[in-house]
């Protein structure tokens, strides 16, 4: 080794370091759960749409100084929502997918869904989690809108993995998809 390539060497090296202090992204699969209380006199017809209303498709960073590890959806939001929702609006007594003069229009808008590090350098590690879900339902003149927001802190001693963090967002995901399906007031405008 020259006095010339050490300069090289040097960089070489930091550079291996530093790769090694890199977050990978992330991509999470939406599988909330959701347990509707309520049970509907009447059977109303409802024609579900459900839209992705964020203004990106990245939740969010899992910290540190690199732009390459964001969290993503690992499939279409309405892909991941439609069978949760759908089973939870028949298990209040809705039918979906029938032919009616007077259906119930449901759209389901996801409008947030945030992970935000609090990157101090130092440990616990605090995550941020935020979601705001707003659903509009039609029927005929009729209308009602709707809004549900949910938030929570989470601490961790180590980088969440990909597990973890797919089971704190589905768990945040969750208890305000059950806000929203329990909500008297939609739940009245459905039995109209």
């Amino acid at each position: 080794m020259t006095i010339r390539t050490l300069p090289l060497y040097v960089l070489m090296t930091l550079a291996l370091l530093l790769s090694g202090c890199a977050k990978s992204p992330q991509q999470v699969m939406l599988d909330p759960s959701i347990n509707a209380s309520a049970q509907l006199k009447k059977r109303p017809v409802v024609q579900l749409s459900i839209v992705d209303n964020r203004p990106s498709p990245i939740l969010g960073t899992r910290g540190g100084v690199y732009a390459t590890n964001h969290i993503t959806l690992a499939e279409p939001l309405e892909r991941s929502l439609r069978p949760e929702m759908e089973r939870a609006l028949q298990a209040i007594g809705a039918e979906l997918n029938q032919v009616s003069p007077f259906p119930i229009r449901l759209t389901l808008y996801l409008d947030r869904l945030s992970y935000e590090v609090e990157d101090t350098g130092t440990l616990p590690l605090m995550v941020n989690l935020h979601s705001t879900l707003r659903a509009q339902a039609k029927s005929g003149q009729l209308k009602y809108e709707g809004r549900w927001e949910s938030s929570r802190q989470h601490q961790f001693l180590s980088v969440p993995t990909e597990a973890k963090n797919q089971d704190i967002i589905n768990d945040l995901l969750s208890e305000t998809l059950n806000r929203m399906i329990n909500d008297p007031k939609l739940l009245q405008f459905l039995q109209q």
